[in-house]
């Protein structure tokens, strides 16, 4: 699959060059309300990612992938449930994809970080919060930078409108879905 990213002027958020998510150190989570009172956590166990910056003029692209079929919330019929028709319908739309269109400073090594993410064949805006640690040295040599992002969605923006009330007027799932994003990126070699 190809993915197209915008080429634009950014600051300089980590050395040029291409930077690839480390899988085994990053996460990508969500959370959402459940019955007005509950909070269920959850992940993708399956993603990858990259940043490209380059140096004249300062740029930077940058795109992810979800494996949707990966989700996991610790409770398999819920998962399933989330797969099928009602939720991401997995069959028809096995991804999510993010393809960043802009990076802006806020201050120090904090940034928003601006894009458009692709669900069940809907794209919109979306804006994270982006926090910045890093270049450090790992034990093999290689230069990393860690980003933490965070920032929330309307499921039903993306047509995942399955719901059922409650007594009180109350929703089993929420429509506010907090995304919290770690990710640990490696520089490649040149």
């Amino acid at each position: 699959m190809s993915i197209t990213v915008e080429h634009h002027r950014a600051p300089a958020i980590a050395s040029t060059g291409c930077w690839t998510v480390d899988p085994r150190h990053s996460s990508v989570e969500f959370a959402v309300k459940h019955l007005l009172i509950a909070t269920v956590k959850g992940r993708f166990r399956d993603f990858e990612g990259a940043l490209e910056i380059g140096d004249d003029p300062p740029s930077v692209r940058g795109h992810g992938i979800v494996n949707v079929e990966s989700v996991d919330t610790g409770e398999p019929y819920r998962d399933n449930h989330l797969l099928s028709p009602d939720f991401f319908n997995v069959d028809i739309y096995p991804e999510i994809e993010f393809t960043l269109r802009r990076v802006e400073p806020v201050e120090g090594d904090h940034y928003r970080i601006v894009g458009e993410i692709m669900i069940t064949g809907v794209t919109l805006e979306l804006a994270l919060d982006a926090r910045l640690q890093g270049p450090a040295r790992d034990p093999w040599g290689d230069e990393r930078v860690a980003l933490k992002l965070t920032g929330s969605l309307n499921r039903k923006a993306f047509g995942l409108t399955w719901d059922q009330l409650v007594e009180g007027d109350g929703a089993v799932v929420g429509d506010t879905v907090r995304l919290e994003i770690a990710l640990s990126l490696v520089r490649q070699s040149e």
